[in-house]
């Protein structure tokens, strides 16, 4: 390593004079001279950068409350080309520097959320050069990935904790996910649109991480209506980053977490036959089951959903998810009429609404009593959001014709879906 050193451009060749100790002598002159940065606190909510910060790290520590601080033009004599300085915030709140007369990389100010830190220099005009090092920002932050995972933790709750890395993108920064995870994931007190407020029932919501007044990770919910979607950031700095986009303007300082519907308590579910917590992040396959817990019957000649509402499965998938529904039923006649049933799946409510691919049975009886187990499958690619299948049959003939259930022994009927990431073709 180099030894630092700063001496003096000229250099005397008059010797010392040995007789006079006390005073400056040439050798004096021309030995290396000591440097030493100033350091500054600053401790109030406000304060400036002078002309005698140049070689200066100022420490702003005001606590857990935010800081500013102005950034004055060069003029003669003051911040003038090749002035420098250093700002760390050693606080817990977030530090803004805001030109005053001047700007920041062009921009009108900087922020260091704790314990970030920036170096700024005059150029001699008005735009300063800073240069800013995020604490989270270390060698080894991009090797750790991106990690966490939105998952349920109670009807009024869910967490957001790292899982496979522990850091995410937000707003062109790898930030570190708390150890804890990220707050504000409940149901009531959380931040809406960033008004806080309680979520609302029967609802869905895009779940976002954004930052409070003093810098820290905090959730966002976001209500999924027209409009209102996410997009990978084209942000400089923050390219690929999943975004908030609202009217087709993207918000870089809006992370998306992933995606939930409440219940109709305004309350959280993840089981078999609901599944409405979705993560962006880390998210294996998805299953749900719902098994038919009783004989189910009709005498329709047209279709009509079996079970009135109670043998559906309901999710929440993002765009581009694909769902696999299958239904293994035991049909049987009530009478001896040879007759036809016929059985699908309804999408929302809907017969084969968004079906990629399927197959429908078409089962005949030929006698009292006489049962068929036979699946049925269907692929679907519904839009982003909320949606529920549910079997559905007719019997042409309207003979009374049964679709069995658990009633019978060895039947296996239910349904069950499989959830997956991935394009529809």
């Amino acid at each position: 390593m180099t030894a630092k050193s700063l001496k003096h451009k000229f250099q005397s060749a008059i010797a010392d004079d040995t007789t006079q100790p006390n005073i400056v002598h040439p050798s004096n002159w021309n030995d290396d001279h000591d440097l030493w940065m100033g350091v500054r606190a600053a401790a109030t909510p406000t304060d400036a950068l002078i002309n005698a910060d140049h070689l200066t790290l100022v420490i702003v520590s005001t606590g857990g409350s935010p800081a500013a601080l102005t950034l004055a033009a060069p003029s003669p004599g003051n911040m003038q080309l090749g002035w420098i300085t250093k700002v760390i915030n050693a606080g817990a709140g977030m530090v803004t520097i805001t030109g005053s007369g001047a700007t920041i990389n062009g921009g009108a100010s900087a922020v260091l959320y704790p314990r970030d830190d920036i170096e700024i220099r005059s150029q001699g005009t008005n735009d300063y050069i800073g240069m800013t090092k995020p604490a989270s920002a270390t060698t080894n932050a991009g090797s750790a990935g991106q990690g966490g995972k939105l998952l349920f933790g109670s009807g009024t709750a869910l967490n957001f904790k790292p899982f496979r890395g522990n850091y995410i993108k937000h707003n062109g920064v790898l930030r570190q996910i708390p150890g804890g995870g990220i707050p504000g994931l409940g149901n009531t007190g959380v931040l809406i649109n960033g008004t806080a407020g309680n979520l609302a029932n029967s609802t869905v919501y895009l779940v976002f991480a954004t930052v409070d007044s003093n810098g820290a990770p905090i959730a966002n919910f976001v209500p999924l209506i027209a409009g209102t979607t996410h997009v990978p950031s084209t942000t400089p700095g923050n390219e690929g980053t999943e975004v908030l986009s609202v009217g087709g303007t993207e918000n870089p300082a809006q992370t998306l977490l992933g995606i939930i519907r409440t219940t109709a308590a305004g309350q959280f579910q993840d089981t078999q036959p609901q599944r409405f917590v979705r993560s962006w992040f880390n998210e294996p396959a998805l299953s749900g089951y719902n098994p038919q817990a009783s004989a189910f019957s009709t005498t329709s000649s047209s279709y009509i959903e079996l079970g009135s509402g109670v043998f559906r499965l309901e999710w929440v998938n993002f765009i581009n998810d694909v769902i696999e529904l299958h239904w293994n039923a035991v049909a049987g006649s009530a009478t001896s009429v040879a007759t036809n049933m016929i059985g699908s799946f309804a999408l929302d409510g809907n017969v084969a609404a968004n079906c990629i691919e399927g197959s429908w049975a078409y089962h005949q009886t030929y006698a009292d009593n006489k049962f068929w187990d036979s699946p049925w499958f269907a692929r679907v690619a519904p839009a982003e959001g909320y949606h529920f299948a549910c079997a559905i049959a007719n019997i042409p003939l309207g003979a009374g014709q049964w679709w069995w259930s658990t009633a019978t022994a060895g039947n296996h009927s239910g349904m069950s879906m499989r959830l997956q990431s991935g394009k529809a073709p």
